[in-house]
């Protein structure tokens, strides 16, 4: 339902009228909107927006503070029961009634394109790669193939992949996360749009292809005059990539204007208001692990160390091996997959995976599992093969041992509220009755920042950060021993995952828990790790505790991850 209200008028508002001869009109123009869910309670309240051609505009805040609604109602994606209310909404010269959603699609297959945040479910299972990129661009029908060929070909290069015909004939479960992001945006931008709008463009990315992706990005609005809505809860990005700033608190816009004069405000409100409300975490992994932190993780054996003060006779042991195992796929240029890799875990320990999209980190972790099956080497678990384990051991082993999914829409059913989907690993293995069940939900919901008024909602009534926290909750609810976090914390806003990677230290210190972290953010590794492995094609090129390899790295492909980590916001007290 569509109500077109009077414009609300805001001083603060930058936005450049369509009606000025000396200026273009806004790739978006966004005036009162406000969108309501069944509920009636308003998500977003009295937006006004706007893209200029050629700028970048973050829309920055915190999971849940309406980023998602705004972006779903400019492009028409609301569910038929949300209440759309507006004054104008006008891309360059057209101006477009949300509610016509026939209208709607022509727009979004023409004068917008698409980089969403969920890129393990958006791609069409049962296609290759390459006839999804031009698949909704009209002028492709008249394309030759051999020119269809050579446009996939060049998008893909742009997006950082060297071999395209390679990743043609892929289907999207053979893909990376950070390969199927990388492919979404080639996806965005096959039809030339003149507004590209990007939910978290980055958030699956290694540093090196972030870094690529995000120049590409800013050549192609600088070059060719394109607007971009970048839909972000990295302030270090913003501040490195967009022109402007709109900030979010609750559904309405708190600040605007420049990055470096709503960073005073951001940190304390992305970071949910922390004791500390004016500091800015800092990204950059060398600099993090100093003083005290650095004191820690450089300790010579600081795993066995942490192991021999948990409260288990056996800390001592290795929980989880991997001795020399390998995992290949087949592929058109060769084999790919994982290489003779080689980890010890032990009680209370943090070990970090990390390396770039399609390094084999996800595989490694799936390895770790029981999820995959070596095609040589061993997983041992408490010294036995996993392999040789019977039925109960298995069973005694799926408990103990926990994954979170990189992609938390895929993982979890959507069928289920997030009240249900953090009750069902109690349910499959029998524990508890059904008042212990909701009470120990009602915990984990409590541990990772989930209000009971979100326990009823299914998947798609969360936001990206939400349904990641239920993803976590669901994980712990069993009280594993090894916690496989696959890109646990990607989804994340910075107070969101500062609160997630407290909590996963507060676990291993309290109970003993290790962790397996795989991750491409060496900020978030920094925090968290003690030890450290750099995974590249499959092979493991460097490995040492977390401060050396970080301060001192002595491969160069590590070197070059640190180097390309984004950098602090400098928050200055001079006024503009």
């Amino acid at each position: 339902m569509i109500a077109h209200t009077a414009p609300v008028r805001d001083p603060r508002d930058e936005i450049r009228r369509a009606d000025h001869e000396d200026e273009p009109a806004p790739a978006l123009l966004v005036r009162g909107l406000t969108v309501r869910y069944a509920n009636s309670v308003a998500a977003v309240r009295d937006i006004d927006l706007s893209v200029a051609p050629g700028e970048i505009v973050a829309l920055l805040g915190e999971s849940g503070s309406g980023k998602s609604s705004i972006v779903n109602a400019v492009l028409g994606l609301l569910p038929r029961a949300a209440t759309v209310e507006t004054s104008e909404l006008a891309f360059g010269q057209t101006r477009v009634d949300p509610g016509d959603r026939r209208r709607m699609r022509a727009v979004r297959g023409s004068r917008v394109g698409l980089i969403p945040q969920d890129c393990a479910v958006a791609l069409d299972p049962v296609l290759r790669v390459g006839p999804q990129i031009l698949e909704g661009v009209a002028e492709a029908r008249s394309m030759s193939r051999e020119q269809r060929r050579a446009r996939v070909a060049e998008l893909l290069e742009k997006v950082g992949f060297e071999d395209p015909s390679a990743i043609v004939r892929r289907y999207p479960h053979e893909l990376s996360g950070g390969m199927a992001q990388r492919v979404l945006i080639a996806v965005a931008l096959a039809a030339r749009p003149a507004l590209l709008i990007a939910d978290e463009p980055s958030a699956a990315l290694d540093t090196l292809a972030q870094a690529r992706v995000m120049d590409w990005i800013s050549a192609l609005a600088e070059r060719e005059r394109v607007g971009v809505l970048m839909v972000t809860h990295d302030l270090a990005l913003a501040a490195q990539r967009a022109h402007r700033g709109v900030l979010l608190d609750g559904g309405t816009i708190v600040a605007r204007g420049d990055i470096r004069t709503i960073a005073p405000i951001a940190p304390a409100r992305v970071r949910y208001r922390s004791p500390a409300p004016t500091e800015v975490v800092d990204p950059n992994p060398a600099r993090r692990v100093s003083g005290a932190a650095r004191e820690r993780i450089e300790s010579t054996n600081i795993v066995k160390d942490v192991a021999v003060t948990r409260k288990t006779a056996t800390a001592s042991v290795d929980l989880l091996r991997l001795e020399s195992v390998r995992r290949l796929y087949p592929g058109v240029h060769g084999p790919t997959g994982v290489r003779e890799v080689s980890v010890d875990l032990v009680r209370g320990a943090a070990v970090g995976l990390v390396g770039g999209s399609g390094a084999g980190k996800s595989t490694v972790g799936r390895l770790m599992a029981g999820l995959e099956v070596p095609d040589g080497g061993v997983v041992r678990f408490r010294g036995e093969d996993v392999r040789g384990l019977d039925r109960a051991g298995r069973r005694r082993f799926r408990r103990a041992v926990q994954v979170i999914a990189q992609n938390p829409y895929s993982s979890v059913d959507p069928r289920y509220s997030a009240r249900r989907a953090i009750e069902e690993p109690l349910r499959a293995f029998g524990i508890g009755d059904r008042a212990a069940r909701r009470q120990r939900v009602a915990e984990l919901a409590e541990r990772v920042r989930l209000t009971e008024s979100v326990l009823g909602n299914t998947p798609e009534q969360l936001s990206g950060g939400q349904c990641q926290r239920v993803a976590i909750a669901r994980a712990l609810a069993t009280d594993p021993e090894v916690l496989i976090c696959d890109e646990a914390v990607s989804a994340l806003d910075n107070s969101a995952k500062r609160r997630v990677i407290d909590l996963l230290d507060e676990l291993r210190t309290e109970l003993g828990l290790a962790i397996v972290f795989i991750t491409h953010d060496l900020s978030a590794a920094a925090d968290l790790t003690d030890r450290l492995i750099v995974l590249r094609d499959g092979l493991v090129v460097e490995s040492g505790t977390t401060a050396t390899l970080l301060s001192d790295p002595r491969h160069e492909y590590t070197r070059e991850l640190v180097a390309a980590t984004p950098v602090p916001v400098t928050i200055s007290d001079e006024k503009e």
